[in-house]
């Protein structure tokens, strides 16, 4: 795997995927080596109908509640999006008596209750998988959560050192659950989801995220233990951390790093027109996603 740089902010002198390109890197998931995945979807909401209005809608959606430190006026540049989501398998699955016995597969109920109750999937005082010896929070840890990350960087990778597009990761919508099924559950029929993880991909980053230790990796006196230095944390002001280590990104290459009021006038964070406070969504646990 080569070494790369997560774009915040991208110039318009670059260009999208084609779809066939991201096609490519969603079947690239095939020939990375994982078991068997259960409950993990990938959607594209740029081949929705209303393309164009929802996903101007979800950059506005990650900004009002994510928060993250991007360049928003620079992201619709980014046409195309593929989120992770923990989604419920078809009623037929779900139904089996023999699955259900054998693998641990969540519910609609189950992921209908998470996006309610962020507690409940994790909880493991709570009875929510009575025929199995395994908690639902074990399952989730071990089976769906890694595996949707594998698959994440899988694409990542083949995005970037296969064709060349320079990644944006968000991992945040996984904390947003109701407020994602809130604003956007009419495009799975309002079947429960939970959003893992959001990615887009772009030729030409103008700003790139870069962290100082440069992935240096540090062994024990033996060499038997081995992990990456941890990069360090400062504060631009007593109690105000500072933004991101970023870097603008010159005739292909790393270039000067933004000062504290280059990231301030980059990072310019806006609220749009989203509740603060959902308190109910209302879900269908007869459909089918596929």
């Amino acid at each position: 795997m080569e070494k790369y740089y997560v774009a915040t902010s991208w110039d318009a002198s670059g260009h999208s995927p084609a779809q066939a390109e991201i096609d490519q890197g969603i079947e690239s998931l095939t020939k990375f080596p994982g078991s068997h995945t259960y409950n993990i979807s990938c959607w594209q909401p740029h081949l929705e109908n209303d393309k164009d209005k929802l996903t101007n809608r979800i950059w506005q959606w990650i900004e009002h509640y994510c928060r993250a430190k991007l360049d928003y006026s620079s992201m619709r540049l980014a046409d195309k999006q593929v989120w992770w989501l923990c989604s419920p398998e078809s009623l037929v699955v779900e139904n089996d008596p023999v699955m259900s016995t054998y693998e641990q597969i969540f519910t609609r109920q189950h992921l209908a209750s998470q996006v309610l109750d962020s507690d409940t999937i994790y909880d493991t005082t709570r009875d929510n998988w009575d025929n199995h010896h395994m908690d639902t929070r074990t399952a989730m840890i071990r089976g769906v959560l890694p595996r949707a990350y594998m698959q994440l960087h899988c694409m990542m990778d083949y995005m970037y050192s296969k064709l060349g597009y320079f990644p944006i990761v968000l991992n945040r919508p996984m904390t947003l659950a109701k407020e994602f099924n809130a604003e956007f559950g009419s495009y799975f029929g309002h079947t429960p989801v939970l959003p893992l993880c959001f990615s887009t991909y772009y030729s030409m980053p103008r700003i790139v995220k870069h962290n100082t230790t440069q992935r240096e990796l540090v062994h024990s006196a033996n060499g038997a233990i081995t992990q990456f230095k941890p990069y360090k944390v400062y504060e631009h002001a007593p109690g105000k951390k500072e933004l991101p280590n970023s870097h603008w990104w010159i005739d292909g290459k790393l270039g000067p790093a933004l000062s504290q009021k280059e990231k301030e006038q980059e990072y310019v964070l806006k609220r749009h027109d989203f509740p603060d406070t959902i308190n109910d969504v209302n879900f269908d646990l007869t459909k089918d996603l596929i």
